[in-house]
């Protein structure tokens, strides 16, 4: 929550980014030993025969491993974690168009010089410092001999999809020769190791998801047209800031971007439950001789495409669409502005989907400049509140919300800073929205005094 132009949109756009980033970690061949110490490929065989076994030796060597071993730990997660800073950095330059180093604030003289992201995560404790002000990323990694301990586990190899493959690397003279597949192996594992708890997918809907909408297929067709001529004439296209452009390409072709499998049921009710406040069903169809997919709002009176629908059917539509097609119950969805375009009646209805979609393991960030929806989701809170006291089960399918998930920051401008305050949530007051409220009053106390002004004029006639 805050003001206009008070940070929220570049917070939400770079917490996005670095969960994007994740995906997008490329583990490079120069980082890959032929062959890893002699002790490990003992000690993956050795564990390899407990998980044919079926169960674990009384002396695990796991849990000793020598200094040789734990600097070739320590060396794959701080070249993966360092991977993952530099992806950081460029996600970032991708969504904003520009290099990091010019995302630094402007002091009256220069760019400021103490400018970096820092991520951190609890469990494993690991820490990266993407500098903005230098080509550099400062790794605090987690101790190797806890992650060995972990990471090659005899439980974790035996509920791997990989166990065969590497079962098949006996004897141990074949280790070396194979040594790609375990190589795959644990750098799938380093990550889910690394990244236990991060969501995934991460999709973002910009503010300007409506206007896109409206125009997403003259767009696509002008490209197409163009690419008809590449080889005969020069073709320009601008390039698009890249949270727009990841939104197009969602828009194209929704059903590519799938994740995996269909979305659960939950989710698909969800969605369902948004078309039908809406009246609108949300549908994706290719009509004949058009070259990229058309999304079409599907209402009592007919099929038509989002330009001709209202302003509401074109802001939900989005978030119809990724329920419905491109994420998971572990998914993560940035949505800049949901109440846009939407009466407080919807507002306190996309709410509610909010609450049924955290419930069910999905991850949401939202910002806002709506006292409604902010009450709305208060209201969410005190509900789960109320229903706890009474441990009433006949209302557990009202919308509600356990308030230790739900996070708030109010936004705000310090000079030339953007500075984001943790904002308090309680049983009885729900979310402090004073940055609402306080206009709210002024507005109130400016109402009332011309009131009185205008109740004296009549007096004085």
């Amino acid at each position: 929550m805050g003001d206009n132009n008070t940070g929220k949109t570049f917070f939400a756009t770079v917490v996005h980014r670095t969960l994007r980033a994740r995906g997008l970690t490329n583990w490079p061949a120069s980082r890959r030993s032929k062959k890893p110490p002699e002790q490990v490929q003992e000690w993956i065989q050795y564990v390899m025969d407990e998980v044919d076994r079926g169960q674990p030796r009384v002396k695990n060597p796991a849990r000793n491993p020598d200094v040789r071993v734990l600097a070739w730990a320590d060396e794959l997660i701080r070249g993966y974690l360092q991977d993952f800073g530099d992806a950081v950095r460029s996600s970032i330059e991708y969504a904003f168009g520009t290099r990091a180093s010019n995302l630094r604030r402007r002091t009256p003289s220069r760019h400021a010089v103490d400018c970096f992201l820092r991520v951190c995560n609890q469990k494993p404790s690991w820490e990266i410092e993407v500098r903005f002000d230098r080509d550099e990323v400062v790794v605090r990694s987690p101790d190797s001999r806890d992650w060995l301990t972990y990471a090659l586990s005899s439980e974790r190899l035996r509920e791997s999809s990989r166990a065969p493959l590497i079962r098949s690397f006996a004897p141990l003279s074949l280790l070396g020769d194979r040594s790609p597949l375990m190589w795959d192996y644990l750098n799938e594992d380093l990550e889910a190791t690394l990244f236990p708890d991060w969501p995934s997918p991460a999709i973002h809907l910009p503010a300007g998801r409506t206007g896109i909408m409206h125009s997403y297929q003259v767009l696509a067709g002008s490209v197409v047209q163009q690419s008809t001529a590449a080889g005969i004439r020069p073709i320009g296209i601008d390039p698009l800031p890249g949270t727009a452009a990841d939104f197009l390409s969602l828009i194209l072709s929704p059903r590519s971007v799938r994740y995996r499998s269909d979305p659960p049921r939950t989710i698909q009710d969800i969605a369902d439950n948004i078309e039908k406040a809406m009246r609108a069903e949300v549908v994706v169809d290719r009509a004949e001789g058009q070259p990229v997919d058309s999304v079409i709002a599907m209402t009592p009176e007919g099929r038509f495409s989002l330009w001709r629908t209202s302003s509401m059917i074109s802001e939900l539509a989005p978030i119809v669409l990724v329920l419905k097609h491109s994420i998971g119950v572990n998914g993560y969805l940035t949505i800049d502005e949901p109440e846009s375009h939407l009466h407080p009646q919807m507002q306190r209805h996309i709410a509610s989907s909010f609450a049924h979609l955290i419930n069910s393991g999905l991850h949401v960030l939202i910002t806002t400049h709506s006292d409604y929806l902010v009450e709305a989701i208060s209201n969410l809170i005190r509900k789960s509140e109320v229903q706890s006291y009474r441990r009433d089960r006949s209302t557990s399918r009202v919308p509600q919300i356990d308030r230790s998930k739900v996070k708030a920051l109010r936004f705000s401008r310090e000079s030339r800073w953007c500075l984001a305050q943790s904002v308090d949530i309680s049983p009885v007051g729900g979310i402090d929205d004073s940055t609402f409220t306080d206009v709210m009053e002024e507005q109130y106390d400016e109402s009332a005094e011309l009131i009185d002004g205008l109740l004296e004029m009549d007096d004085a006639l």
